[in-house]
C-alpha cells in the first residue's frame, strides 16, 4: 500500500551554489584534515564560448584540486596546457 503523501514533492527542491566558491571551500576544509590529493569527477563539460563555468574554468579558479575528470563532453582533451591542473575528459 501506498501512502497518500507518496508522490508529494513539495518539500523536495534542488538549490544551485557556484561551483567555483563550493569547491573552493570543500577543499579548504579537506586540505586542513590531511588530504594530499584532491580529485574532481565534474560534470560541467570541458569548455563553453560563454560565461558558463565549466572544468577548465574550475581548473583556473580552484587550486587546490589535484585533478579533473568530467564527465559531460565526450571527446579527448589533446593538449589543454592552458590550465594549471590536469583535465581528463571521459570517452563513452
Amino acid at each position: 500500500m501506498v501512502e497518500d503523501n507518496f508522490l508529494d514533492t513539495s518539500a523536495t527542491y534542488t538549490i544551485y551554489m557556484n561551483p567555483i566558491e563550493s569547491v573552493n571551500a570543500t577543499t579548504k576544509i579537506v586540505k586542513q584534515a590531511g588530504c594530499d590529493m584532491i580529485i574532481c569527477l565534474s560534470h560541467l563539460g570541458v569548455k563553453y564560448e560563454d560565461n558558463k563555468v565549466s572544468d577548465e574554468v574550475l581548473a583556473k579558479n580552484c587550486y587546490d584540486i589535484d585533478l579533473i575528470i568530467g564527465g559531460l563532453t565526450h571527446r579527448f582533451l589533446a593538449n589543454h596546457a592552458n590550465t594549471p591542473i590536469r583535465m581528463v575528459a571521459t570517452l563513452w
